[in-house]
């Protein structure tokens, strides 16, 4: 049909007489969105940015990671609040008419650190766990009870580091320059103590 004015014919007959009803439509064009101030690759260091949708207004709405959204078309995007890895960021733009068009860009934040092979929680005289991070190239903060054993390598003692809670931290500087920072914190428990009570040291038989 295209866009405009139509007009919807329905027509009846009854066998005798006839009747009709008309209706007019109206098919609205969909707007087209876009939104501009999003590079590329950015690090977790990196300052706001501000994004501006077109078209703008208030029924202009961003979303994703890192968003604040100002609800007039335009909004914040914040490298150090999105979090590591790749972003989808959006902008939909909704005519008044209800019709809406969303425009997406990805955006990466530094490089995704992963740090695997470790529970939350141990006991004290737990065995020494082995565990790695990812990327491989980077380093451990050596804390009491880590050995950094190189590339993404590394051991964790439970019985050498004591009960508490325990950061281990990984730091990887990527091709960009950015320098990504991920944390896993481990509880380490201590051992209970029982003891037996009301109990006699000796008996009859």
């Amino acid at each position: 049909t295209g866009i405009g004015s139509f007009p919807i014919t329905y027509t009846y007959t009854n066998g005798t007489c006839t009747g009709t009803a008309v209706r007019n439509i109206v098919v609205s064009p969909l707007p087209t969105a876009s939104f501009t101030g999003l590079g590329n690759q950015y690090c977790t260091s990196d300052v706001p940015v501000t994004l501006t949708g077109n078209p703008a207004g208030v029924t202009g709405r961003f979303s994703g990671p890192g968003i604040t959204d100002f609800g007039n078309g335009t909004a914040r995007f914040t490298p150090a609040t999105s979090g590591l890895g790749l972003h989808q960021i959006s902008y939909i733009y909704t005519t008044v008419s209800g019709c809406s068009d969303t425009s997406i860009q990805d955006v990466q934040v530094g490089t995704n650190v992963i740090i695997g092979g470790l529970n939350p929680t141990y006991c004290i005289n737990s065995s020494d766990v082995s565990f790695s991070a990812s990327p491989a190239g980077g380093s451990f903060t050596i804390i009491s009870g880590l050995t950094d054993n190189g590339n993404g390598n590394a051991v964790f003692s439970p019985s050498t580091a004591g009960a508490g809670d325990h950061v281990i931290r990984y730091t990887f500087t990527d091709s960009y320059g950015c320098v990504n920072t991920q944390q896993f914190t481990v509880r380490v428990y201590a051992l209970p103590v029982p003891s037996i009570q009301n109990l006699a040291a000796s008996y009859c038989s």
